[in-house]
This record gives structure tokens, C-alpha cells and sequence, in this order.
């Protein structure tokens, strides 16, 4: 009867482990599927945003090149301006258009042009979008002869000292291979790769551009359909944006909208790929419960040694909810740090050994974090760090890092304290991921921005400059004219 009572006694405990495994394991997995989508979805909003600011900058300068024309569309100097403007990296063609559609000037980076190539723009679709929206008016993307995409932009020439009398348009064709640099330093940076969608869903840029040249179109994809259909950022943690894409690969998708031009960015990661953090969480719950499983079984049989087992099972569960701390985490770089041993790393995860250069056998109870110290950051940031954890929060923010080779990379940091059943901090855990790319666009961006600022200043300067001395020159002329009479 004793015994009956010791089995039921350890069947109830075992039932109420499995369970709370499986509880546990629930949230778990939904929380890394949420980070998974959310990883996507910041990659794409990285994606949108340095589509978009390129755009931007290139609509920026465009309408700084259309003031030259405000005074006088038929100026036979607009032609210089016209060259001027195509020495422009990303344009290939530029035309001066009259609100009549009549073409006026026009040059073309790689070919002559002779009177008869001029031509009207009466009913075309990007001037007429362009007088109707009285603001730059974006077409559709065209693959041209030599198998290149490109796209016509039209901004409108206002009269000059008004803003809304059009005189004309700017027709500029815009070569987007520009665009192709930006993707692919997405793709190279992750997992997965992005590609671009224009507003009808045709692939217009994409990591293997002969698949652009082929003219596909993707609205058949669920992603696409959406991303243009709602016209903002898609994210779901579901299924319903998985497809296979056109190297057989079953992929997750998230998609960003392009307001400015009505293009979709979407970015897709092998499924198997980015759902791998789930799968090794099922296998250590599946795990933990066999060990549990077979500790009970341990115990029934040998109910002589049952206060060895239960400590022994108290330390196993102990070790386990470290381990389903750090397994719900650490979908990014992880590394655990012992207080109690001078801050040696207790474990690091195969992400941060790639992101570092460092292996486990080589830091673990051997070294400590100052091995990634750069020398970037001052005493002040330190101290800062170290304060948040010690009071028990979580410290959050940028930090570069420099790997086994002496190399920097930038990445981001979350760091937190793992605490014992008393609330004791035992343990230091920290989330890292390398954001190197995604820094080297910003500063890209920033460069970029600070050179039309400065184009823009020059320009109003040399308009000022011509101002004045066209009053000195009729001042010049008044005062001849008194001493004739």
C-alpha cells in the first residue's frame, strides 16, 4: 500500500512537470515566432526607409535643377543646364517639356540627339500625372533595349517667384540600378534577401537581376497583394505569408510600403531558417521531460535513496530554468557572465562565436567581456551600463565591439540579470545583434543628405550672385544713357 501511495505521489509530480513544461513552452514558442516577425520587420523598415530617403534626395535635387527653367523655358542656355544635370550618376536622359507638351530640349547621355528625335508629350502619362498633381509625378518602371530598368520622373517648372502657374515639366529617366545597391547590402547583411515591387506588383529590383529582366509579376503573392492593396507595413505572425519562392525554398515574408513612390519592399527568410530558435526550444522541452520521465523512474526503484533524488531533481530543474531563460531569449548572439566568478563568460551561444571570432573552448571560464572592449566609449557610458544592471533593470543600447581579428562592428546590447528563488542576481545574461550594415547605410544616407544641402546652398548663392549684377549692368546701362542725352 506504502508503495502504491509513492507511485501516485511521484506519477502526480511528474504529470505536473510535464505540464508546466508545456505551459512554459507555449509562450515561448508564440514570443520567438514575435521575434522572428519583428526581426523581418525592422530589416524591411531599414529597407523602406533607405529606399525612400534615396528617392527623396534624388526628387530634392530634381527640384533644384527644374528653378533653372522658372525664368525662361525656350532660353537656348537651358541646354547647358540639361547637360549640367545629366552628369548626375543616376540619370540617363532629360527633356524640358512646355505645358503644351511641345519638347524643347533635350540631351541624352548616350546618344545625339537631332531635331527629329524631339517630340511630343501631349497625352503621355507621366507629364500629364505631373500637370494634374502640380508635384513630381513617378511612372511606371520600363526595361529599356539594353535590358536595363529604368523609370521617368516628372517635376513640374513652376513660374518663376509663384507656385502655382506651371510653365512646363522636367522629364527626367532615371536609371534605378542605384536602387539594386541598397537591396543587396539588405540581402548580403541577413538571412533572407529583399526585393521591390512596383505599384501593378512587378519586380523591378531584385538580388538576381536576370529574374527582372523577365518581367514577373507577383501580386499572385499574398505579401504583395497586401503590402499594395493596404499601403502600409505588413506583419504576421502566422502562416498566411509563406510561399515558396523561385528556388523551390518555403520562405516567410514580411512587406514595407514606399509612400512616395507606391512600391513595395518585401523581405523573405528561409522558413527552416527563421523559425530554428523554435525548434531547438521544442527539442529541450522534449527533452526536459524525458529526463524528468526517467528521474521518476530512478526514484520509483530505488525509494531507499528518495531524499538524494529529490535534491538531485531540484538541481536539474534549477539548471533547466536557467537554460529556458537563456533558449527564450536568445534569438540573437547570448552570452551568460558569473559575478560570482569575476565576470568569466559560463556560456556563449554559436551566434556569438560567429559575430565575434571567439569560441566557446577559449572564453568560457577563461575570459571575460573585456575582451570586446574597442576603446569607443568613454568612462561615462560604462559606468551608466553598470549602474542599470547592478539596480536590477535592463540595459539597452549601442555598442562597438571589436572582434578576436581587431576588426570593429557595431552592434545593439541587451543586458540583464538572471535572478535566483531568494532574488538573487546569480547570473548576467546579454542579447546582441550586429547592426555593422545597417550603420554604414546610415552614415551613407547622412553623407548623402549633407552633399545636397550643400549643392542647394551653392546654388542660391550663384542665384543671388546673378541677380546683383544683372542690377549693376541696368544701373551701368541708366547711367550711359544720362550722359549721351
Amino acid at each position: 500500500m506504502k508503495n502504491l501511495r509513492q507511485l501516485a505521489f511521484f506519477l502526480s509530480i511528474g504529470a505536473m512537470i510535464v505540464l508546466v513544461n508545456l505551459i512554459w513552452f507555449l509562450p515561448v514558442a508564440r514570443s520567438l515566432r514575435s521575434n522572428v516577425s519583428a526581426l523581418e520587420a525592422e530589416i524591411v523598415g531599414g529597407a523602406v526607409f533607405a529606399t525612400d530617403h534615396f528617392m527623396e534626395e534624388r526628387i530634392i535635387e530634381l527640384n533644384t535643377f527644374a528653378s533653372f527653367f522658372e525664368r525662361d523655358m525656350n532660353d537656348p542656355r537651358n541646354e547647358f543646364y540639361l547637360e549640367r544635370i545629366l552628369k548626375s550618376e543616376y540619370f540617363t536622359k532629360a527633356s524640358l517639356i512646355n505645358r503644351k507638351g511641345d519638347e524643347l530640349f533635350r540631351r541624352d547621355k548616350f546618344k545625339v540627339i537631332s531635331e527629329k528625335d524631339i517630340k511630343s508629350f501631349s497625352g503621355e502619362h507621366v507629364f500629364e500625372g505631373t500637370l494634374t498633381t502640380e508635384r513630381p509625378f513617378i511612372g511606371r518602371v520600363i526595361i529599356s533595349e539594353l535590358f536595363e530598368p529604368f523609370v521617368d520622373i516628372g517635376i513640374p517648372v513652376f513660374e518663376y517667384g509663384t507656385e502655382g502657374n506651371i510653365r512646363g515639366v522636367l522629364m527626367m529617366t532615371f536609371d534605378i540600378k542605384s536602387i539594386f545597391d541598397i537591396i543587396a547590402g539588405v540581402s548580403s547583411s541577413v538571412g533572407g534577401r529583399a526585393y521591390i515591387v512596383d505599384k501593378d506588383g512587378l519586380l523591378i529590383v531584385h538580388p538576381d537581376t536576370s529574374l527582372v529582366l523577365k518581367n514577373l509579376n507577383y501580386t499572385s503573392r499574398a505579401i504583395v497583394a497586401d503590402v499594395l492593396d493596404r499601403k502600409r507595413t505588413i506583419v504576421s505572425d502566422d502562416d498566411i505569408y509563406t510561399y515558396i519562392n523561385e528556388d523551390g525554398i518555403k520562405v516567410l515574408a514580411v512587406g514595407g510600403y514606399i509612400e512616395d513612390t507606391g512600391w513595395a519592399v518585401i523581405f523573405e527568410e528561409p522558413r527552416k531558417e527563421a523559425l530554428s530558435n523554435l525548434r531547438v526550444v521544442q527539442i529541450s522541452t522534449l527533452l526536459a521531460i524525458l529526463i524528468v520521465m526517467f528521474l521518476l523512474f530512478v526514484l520509483i526503484r530505488n525509494s531507499t535513496r528518495l531524499v538524494e533524488a529529490r535534491r538531485f531533481l531540484q538541481g536539474a530543474l534549477n539548471e533547466s530554468n536557467k537554460l529556458a531563460t537563456i533558449a527564450e531569449k536568445s534569438f540573437e548572439g547570448v552570452v551568460v557572465v558569473d559575478p560570482a566568478q569575476n565576470y568569466t563568460f559560463t556560456y556563449v551561444n554559436p551566434m556569438w562565436e560567429a559575430m565575434t571570432g571567439w569560441s566557446k573552448d577559449e572564453v568560457v571560464g577563461k575570459e571575460t567581456p573585456r575582451i570586446l572592449k574597442s576603446g569607443k566609449h568613454d568612462q561615462a557610458f560604462y559606468k551608466k551600463m553598470w549602474n542599470t544592471i547592478l539596480e536590477g533593470k535592463i540595459f539597452v543600447g549601442d555598442l562597438v565591439n571589436k572582434r578576436k581579428d581587431g576588426t570593429l562592428y557595431d552592434t545593439d546590447i541587451a543586458i540583464f540579470p538572471i535572478k535566483d528563488g531568494h532574488g538573487k542576481t546569480i547570473f548576467f545574461a546579454e542579447i546582441s545583434r550586429d547592426i555593422t550594415e545597417k550603420k554604414k547605410i546610415e552614415r551613407k544616407l547622412q553623407t548623402r543628405t549633407d552633399e545636397v544641402e550643400r549643392f542647394n546652398k551653392l546654388m542660391v548663392g550663384r542665384e543671388l550672385k546673378m541677380i546683383e549684377l544683372k542690377k549693376e549692368i541696368e544701373a551701368l546701362k541708366k547711367e550711359i544713357s544720362t550722359k549721351k542725352d
